[in-house]
């Protein structure tokens, strides 16, 4: 959640001049290519076994989607100003947790039900 803050204040900083440019624009590149390796590093994970996933279905929907579009305006921040090799790296792991927080939005809102199997003895 820090870093859609930090993300927030490096954009409008860079735009409003009290930053510079460049030093924000690599902030912020080195930020989200940090955040995707650590979510490839969950995912691979989750699928050699050794992570586990919890839906949150009790999740803030306004906020959500918010932190959403300041990380799309991130992308496309480094995307036009020259760093399109973080852009690309990190857009999967930003679509990939769109489409969780979009699965949970329909868990909260009754659209979607989870149903929990219980673990059978053999």
């Amino acid at each position: 959640m820090i870093h859609v803050f930090i993300s927030l204040f490096l954009i409008l900083g860079a735009q409003l001049g009290f930053i510079p440019f460049a030093e924000s624009a690599i902030a912020l590149a080195a930020m989200n290519v940090l955040l995707a390796c650590m979510f490839y590093y969950l995912v691979f994970g989750l699928i050699v076994g050794t992570k586990s996933l919890v839906i949150n279905t009790d999740i803030d929907i306004g906020a959500t989607v918010a932190f959403k579009v300041v990380e799309y305006i991130a992308l496309w921040f480094l995307y036009t100003n020259g760093y399109e090799l973080a852009a690309a790296f990190a857009l999967p792991a930003v679509l990939t947790t769109t489409f969780t927080d979009l699965f949970s939005i329909l868990c909260k809102l009754d659209i979607v039900e989870l149903e929990v199997e219980e673990e059978r003895d053999e």
